[in-house]
């Protein structure tokens, strides 16, 4: 419901579109854009088994922010434009200010990730001047969301597998909760017995 929110809150087909941070959310928010019809998908994220699983949800190019230049090499592959969309699910602030230097003036920029903290942004030079129209998603549309993932689940173009590392049963809880805090786990589902 998150991903299909930030994805579908503007248009997204024929769309270059940058997503930052790739837990759970962020990744299917790469199979929902791809779903849709994004142009390209470029995947930021720090954390190397979740840029490989960025790529398995169909991100066409998965980038570590820490060791290479992402801003550059969105930049180039967009021609010098920039992304048209940005869908922000870390979080972070540095995380933050990449993705408004990668989106191009007059794009889309969804915010999904919430910052620990307050921090500094340059809003005339990442949103003033750039016109970017900046949208705050809080949570799901109920009921809209659930009938749009429903629909796109329905098409068979939509693969989360990749995201869903563990299926345990509903007694092994603490487990899961370990694997996710661990890092091990993207997005666990818990079966009753």
């Amino acid at each position: 419901g998150n991903a299909v929110h930030t994805v579908l809150a503007g248009p997204i087909a024929a769309q270059t579109v940058a997503v930052t941070g790739c837990g759970a959310i962020g990744l299917f928010s790469i199979a929902v854009a791809k779903a849709c019809g994004a142009a390209k998908v470029f995947a930021v994220e720090v954390n190397a088994h979740r840029r490989r699983v960025a790529a398995q949800m169909g991100a066409d190019l998965a980038l570590d922010p820490a060791t290479e230049n992402a801003e550059a090499q969105v930049l180039e592959a967009t021609g010098g434009t920039g992304v048209d969309v940005l869908l922000e699910m870390s979080g972070h602030p540095e995380a933050i200010r990449l993705g408004f230097a990668m989106l191009r003036t007059g794009g889309r920029a969804s915010l999904l990730g919430i910052p620990s903290r307050p921090f500094e942004l340059d809003f005339a030079r990442d949103i003033i001047f750039k016109g970017a129209i900046v949208q705050g998603i809080n949570g799901r549309k109920i009921f809209e969301t659930w009938f749009q993932m429903e629909a796109l689940l329905a098409t068979g173009k939509l693969n989360l597998e990749p995201a869903i590392t563990h299926r345990l049963k509903l007694s092994e809880f603490e487990r899961a909760m370990e694997l996710l805090r661990t890092g091990e786990a993207i997005k666990v589902i818990l079966k009753p017995e």
